[in-house]
């Protein structure tokens, strides 16, 4: 289920969504880095069918993929104070006996004509 289905189904996972952005937001050096983080986020959680920096950036109404980029490779934010956070919300919605489950999904990679593609596992086979 992608972000957009959810969201059709229950406001709630919206409200989340920002108030999550706004809180970690206040961990960028600057407010444009914040607001494409979140919308960053946004975009991978949504039913974009290829997440390149292109397609993620018009799903989200850019024009180009420049603030995604700068996001990723340039922009000044707080790491630590990042995963501190997350990791303290992570444990107050599992609760103090709570349990979390990672479970491996992927796909098999298919390609040959890009540079550095073949096919490889991606944990599906």
């Amino acid at each position: 289920m992608t972000i957009d289905e959810f969201n059709n189904s229950s406001g709630r996972l919206s409200l989340d969504f920002e108030t999550l952005s706004t809180e970690l937001g206040r961990h960028f050096s600057r407010s444009e880095a914040a607001r494409a983080a979140g919308d960053y986020l946004r975009a991978l959680l949504s039913g974009v069918e290829r997440k390149t920096s292109w397609q993620m950036s018009e799903a989200e109404g850019r024009a180009t993929p420049y603030a995604f980029q700068h996001l990723l490779g340039r922009a000044l934010w707080n790491v630590e104070a990042v995963l501190d956070e997350h990791q303290q919300r992570v444990r107050r919605a599992l609760g103090e006996r709570g349990i979390l489950i990672l479970d491996e999904t992927g796909f098999l990679k298919k390609g040959d004509k890009s540079a550095g593609v073949a096919r490889q596992y991606g944990g599906t086979d």
